[in-house]
Order: structure tokens, then C-alpha cells, then sequence
């Protein structure tokens, strides 16, 4: 189905969502390209069916590989709770947020009474949002807490995963106006996440985004308590989530399953609780712990290194990672780097990874297994120019 919008009084006027009607099948169902004005942004309307709940995803202009990356989403917002799904709210990818800032998301509730950034903010910033007023009063008159808004640069940073983390956390804070994600009286350092803002409900959004993509490792490395292990800090902030407000209805034997950005027939059915993975799920956690942050650091393009705190570092992924480094090779290079740095969370993050590899030097298996992780990540990437420096 196709729409143009209308002109009014010398405003852009949207026409009315299409509404949906009879049998809807799995993934993309229905979309709608509108184009605006001279001037004005194309809008695209998307339905993604995310369990048994038909979710509006409105698109503002274009964005990079954008039905893999829904496909992906789709799939990852499948993996919460069922109760959890219900309250996924509309969905907006667009070039900026309504504050001007073009980089990560956010959930702007219906109602906010308690000082938070509510929807209304949205009301006459069509020209950094690119959406129509009327869009917005009707998300007001619809039965979801608020919608969730992702900057297409953060839809689009692969790295990491970090795009469907984004999606994941913007999508906690809707599943909190309808209860809390931890038990009251928890504390902040309790559940061992490193959002820049001391908030809990923050902190709280971040544990419950890594507890459906990746609930094997909840805790964050560098924030978690000195004398608990990866696996008992991952198990202990699960616990603390599921004793919550919001997990009330939620069956006790529910749990996420393995990775849930794969495709269907690629991610298995096997079910991954706060348990130390073994065998195949060992390697997934072994990429987890050690490339997510590593990789979101040091093989971003070349348009994040020009505008990123590292824009003066050369690139810094190498042909050469392509073989079998040895664990003692990447500890060289990591400490070459730790001498570079000036930004103390990517020391932090080298420190952790060069204390990561002194551990595996009793064990082959896993340090081959580590290997064959960085190897494939690093075929992944987009080719790289002449290469002009060390390993990492």
C-alpha cells in the first residue's frame, strides 16, 4: 500500500496510517512510502509482527540495510517475555531526535509526571525529526505508554550489536511504566552496568537489554564486584530482574533463548539461562567477552574514526588478524596499545582484555577457540586499507 501526503495550510499533513486488516504473516507485513514537499523527508510505515503483537514502525528518510536490521529486531524483541512484548510501543527511526542530537535513542512517554522527557516534546520539531504533529497526537490517543525513537546512526552501528542493545534498552524503559525492572530499595552498583548516567532505571534497562541478547554475560566486566565471578555477577542480577515488579506474570521457567539475531534456522532452540555456557555456547561467550567491546572500539568505518574520539589513530583491525595469533602475540599488541591511549574507558577495556588473555594461557582449546571468533568477525569487515599498524 502507497499514500502521498497532502498539502494544508502550508504544512506537510500526513494521510492516516494504513490500518491493518485479515491475516498478517511473519516479519514485514505492510509498508507505506510517503512522499512529502520539496524539502520534506520521505516517510515509510513498516508493520513487524514481534509475537503475537503488531508493532507500527515508521521510518523517516533512508536507512542502511534496513530489512536485515528490522529482520534482526524483530527477532530480538520476540525474545523478551511475552507480557513484555505486549508493551512494545511505535517504533521511530529518524535522523535526529527532537533535541537535535543525532546519535542513540530514546523512549518519550505518553505521560510523564515526574520530570522525564515526555511526547510532547516531539510537537513542532518535524524539521529535525522529520514527523508530523499529527503523527504524534495519534501515538497521544493510542493505547502504548509512549514510543520509542532510534537516530539512524545508532540503527545503523553494527559493531557490537550495539543497534539492537539500543532497541532493546529505549524498550525496557516502556516495559517500566508498567512496573519495575528491579525489586525497590536495589542499588545502582548492585547491577553491575556502566551507563554514563547514575540512574537507576538507566542501569536497570541496560541489565535487562544484555539479560535478552546476551543473559550468559549480564554484568559488565569493568563494573562488576571484585570478588564475584562473570558468571555468579550474571546470575545474581538475573535473579534480582526476575524478582521484579515486571516479571510478576511472567512463567518462572521462562527463559531467552540463544542468540536471537540470528536467523531463524541458525540460532537453535537451545535455552540459555544465567548457566556457564559449554561447548558451542563457550565460544559465543568467549566472542561476547571479548569482541563486543574490543570490536566496537577499534573496527568501527572510517566515517566513526573521522568524527570519533580515536579520529586521529590510524586504522587499527589488520590483514594479519586474519591467521591464528598467538594469545602471547595479542598481549604484546595490547600493551603496545595501553601505552597509546589517552581515553581511560578504552585503557580500562585493554586492561580487562590483556587480564582476559594471561587467564587462557592454560588452555589451548579455548585460546583456538577465541581465535577462530576474531578470525570470522574480521572476514566480516569491509576491507580494510594497506594496513599501518600492529595486530589490534
Amino acid at each position: 500500500m502507497r499514500g502521498r501526503t497532502r498539502a494544508h495550510a502550508g504544512r506537510r499533513v500526513p494521510p492516516p496510517r494504513p490500518r491493518i486488516a485479515g491475516q498478517l504473516g511473519l516479519g514485514l507485513v505492510l509498508a507505506a512510502a510517503l512522499a512529502g514537499p520539496a524539502g520534506a523527508q520521505d516517510l515509510e510505515y513498516r508493520f513487524e509482527r514481534v509475537g503475537d503483537r503488531i508493532v507500527p514502525v515508521t521510518v523517516v528518510g533512508e536507512v542502511q540495510d534496513l530489512d536485515r536490521r528490522l529482520a534482526q529486531a524483530r527477532r530480538c524483541l520476540a525474545n523478551m517475555p511475552p507480557e513484555h512484548v505486549a508493551a512494545v510501543p511505535p517504533i521511530y527511526l529518524v535522523p535526529r531526535l527532537p533535541g537535535g542530537r543525532a546519535t542513540g535513542g530514546g523512549f518519550y512517554p505518553t505521560h510523564a509526571e515526574d520530570g522525564r522527557t515526555s511526547l510532547e516534546v516531539w510537537y513542532g520539531r518535524e524539521d529535525r525529526t522529520g514527523v508530523p504533529d499529527d503523527m504524534i497526537d495519534e501515538d497521544r490517543a493510542g493505547e502504548a505508554t509512549g514510543i520509542v525513537a532510534i537516530t539512524h546512526e545508532a540503527f545503523e552501528e553494527d559493531a557490537g550489536r550495539r543497534f539492537l542493545f539500543t532497541l532493546l534498552h529505549e524498550t525496557a524503559h516502556a516495559i517500566q511504566e508498567r512496573g519495575r525492572l528491579v525489586p525497590a530499595g536495589t542499588r545502582l552498583q548492585a547491577l553491575a552496568q556502566t551507563y554514563p548516567a547514575r540512574r537507576l532505571r538507566e542501569h536497570a534497562a541496560d541489565a535487562y537489554s544484555r539479560y535478552i541478547m546476551v543473559p550468559w554475560n549480564v554484568c559488565r566486566s569493568s563494573a562488576a564486584p571484585g570478588d564475584e565471578s562473570g558468571r555468579t555477577c550474571s546470575g545474581r542480577v538475573v535473579r534480582l530482574l526476575r524478582s521484579s515488579e515486571a516479571f510478576t506474570d511472567v512463567a518462572e521457567d521462562w527463559k531467552p533463548r540463544t542468540r536471537c539475531w540470528a536467523e531463524a534456522d541458525d540460532a537453535g532452540s537451545r535455552d540459555v539461562g544465567d548457566e556457564e555456557p559449554t561447548g558451542e555456547r563457550a565460544a559465543l561467550t568467549l566472542e561476547d567477552l571479548y569482541l563486543e567491546d574490543l570490536f566496537r572500539i577499534y573496527a568501527r568505518s572510517d566515517q566513526e574514526l573521522d568524527r570519533g574520539p580515536f579520529a586521529d589513530e590510524p586504522r587499527v583491525y589488520d590483514p594479519a588478524m586474519l591467521g591464528h595469533p598467538s594469545a602471547a602475540e595479542l598481549r604484546r599488541a595490547i600493551r603496545e596499545k595501553l601505552d597509546q591511549k589517552r581515553d581511560q574507558g578504552a585503557r580500562e577495556t585493554l586492561e580487562y582484555y590483556l587480564r582476559f588473555l594471561e587467564r587462557m594461557d592454560g588452555s589451548v582449546a579455548r585460546r583456538e577457540q577465541l581465535m577462530e571468533q576474531v578470525a570470522r568477525r574480521l572476514r566480516s569487515l569491509p576491507t580494510p586499507p594497506a594496513p599501518r599498524t600492529s595486530l589490534i
